[in-house]
């Protein structure tokens, strides 16, 4: 009896040996599943971090391009206001530059007038044909002519251009007697609405006193077209010695336009025709140009 309970007794101790070891190794092994655990946490804490700064540091290059853009547009914005700010100034150089030398050679033109040509002078410089329309008094038609061109850049400056800034109609090239006229028929067609064109066949420039016999018929003649039809035709045209002045419609087989008997003088020089007017001898003292 003693030796059966001895050997239970020894049974006994060894059972409940290994349970206390089972039991050290299950909580060594949750102890080392919870440590686990905490470092996955960890790892996904950082993994979120790590999105979180790609996802800021994506925004901050998104930013810093916009930011590239918006200054590569500026600068491109700035650069084209400098050439737009180049090219005013060029022109207006170009601008002074002609004015300049258009004041040189009114200057230089009114030097010329200082003094009045004798009526020999005036006959010796130009030959007069019998019955011309031009005479050889006192009158300094070169002065006159010079007052004629202001009048007519001042109506270019109020009635026909778009600013007052806007240069003169006077290139150094071009023939001023047909710039005038052009000016003129500018002028009464913004004031009248009546189209106005000009039918230029007048090879040669005329001096001076013809060009202002020819530049004032045209005038009147203009003005008087005004009121007769919506739409006129002025021809300038040389014939032999005399410049002819003539008024149709638009179209070159429209009947011609009669002007009143008042539209022109009664006078010497001047032989009225059906649609115009001669003016004798005005293609006289002239010049190829």
């Amino acid at each position: 009896m003693v030796v059966v309970v001895v050997v239970l007794a020894v049974l006994a101790a060894a059972l409940g040996g290994g349970l206390a070891f089972e039991y050290v190794k299950a909580h060594r092994a949750a102890a080392q599943f919870a440590t686990a655990e905490s470092r996955a946490a960890d790892a996904e804490g950082d993994a979120a971090q790590a999105r979180a700064d790609a996802e800021a540091a994506q925004q901050k290059a998104t930013q810093a391009e916009d930011a590239a853009r918006t200054a590569k547009e500026q600068a491109q914005s700035q650069e084209h206001a400098r050439q737009n700010l180049d090219a005013k100034l060029q022109a207006a150089e170009s601008r002074a530059d002609v004015a300049e030398r258009r004041t040189a050679e009114v200057e230089e033109r009114l030097a010329g007038l200082t003094a009045a040509p004798t009526p020999a002078q005036l006959a010796a410089s130009a030959p007069v044909a019998a019955g011309a329309v031009v005479d050889t008094g006192l009158v300094n038609p070169d002065l006159l002519w010079a007052f004629e061109l202001v009048r007519t850049s001042r109506t270019w400056r109020y009635s026909v251009a778009v600013g007052p800034d806007d240069p003169s109609p006077f290139g150094p090239d071009d023939d001023p007697l047909r710039v005038a006229i052009e000016v003129e028929a500018a002028a009464l067609r913004e004031e009248s609405g009546t189209e106005i064109g000009l039918d230029w066949d007048l090879p040669m420039r005329l001096d001076t006193s013809r060009s202002l016999i020819v530049l004032r018929a045209s005038q009147e003649t203009l003005a008087a077209a005004a009121r007769l039809a919506d739409t006129v035709v002025l021809g300038v045209l040389a014939d032999g010695d005399d410049v002819v002045l003539t008024l149709r419609g638009p179209d070159a087989d429209d009947p011609a336009i009669a002007l009143p008997a008042d539209a022109l003088p009664a006078a010497d020089g001047f032989e009225r025709l059906r649609d115009g007017v001669r003016i004798l001898g005005a293609a006289v003292a002239a010049y190829e140009g």
